[in-house]
């Protein structure tokens, strides 16, 4: 007598397929139209590789289980969530709520993302020019602030020199 195996071997059930003059295609078992095969999801437990539901009808059928039970769905997602978390924490990284956060406050913030979007600007239109690196010449170079609260007043450095500049 042969000994048992684990995992059972299932049998293997063969799926319909339509061969069309222009190429394959497969029946959707919820929507019964014929689909190529590029209109299915990939599954590898199936035979053919492909899911019997389209993905047209795949989409309709997970909207409506999301809104039937939406407790359940949230759930789903909790635990979901928590297992990557879980993973990235095995891997190293650091949680976002662990980051140390910059000291600026919001109102900084916000001057320095004016700033910045006011030197792009007034650089597309054509009111500032870019000129070569203060220090080294190169032509590929960033603006610098020296006080966020007049924008157009920038330093054109390359970015080895703007990091020391702000290291």
């Amino acid at each position: 007598m042969c000994p048992p195996t684990w995992p059972p071997r299932r049998k293997f059930r063969f799926k319909r397929i339509n061969l069309v003059i222009l190429g394959v295609m497969k029946t959707c078992t919820k929507c019964q139209e014929a689909k190529p095969f590029d209109s299915f999801r990939l599954n590898v437990r199936v035979s053919d590789g492909y899911d019997s539901w389209c993905k047209k009808c795949h989409n309709k059928n997970s909207e409506l289980c999301k809104r039937k039970d939406k407790e359940k769905y949230n759930a789903l997602q909790r635990a979901k969530y928590a297992r990557r978390k879980a993973r990235l924490l095995e891997a190293g990284h650091v949680p976002p709520s662990q980051v140390k956060r910059s000291l600026l406050t919001e109102e900084e913030r916000r001057l320095r993302h004016n700033a910045r979007r006011v030197t792009r600007r007034a650089l597309a239109d054509g009111k500032i020019v870019s000129i070569p690196c203060f220090v080294c010449g190169s032509s590929e170079v960033e603006a610098h602030h020296t006080d966020y609260s007049r924008p157009l007043d920038v330093v054109w450095l390359c970015a080895e020199h703007h990091r020391e500049v702000h290291s």
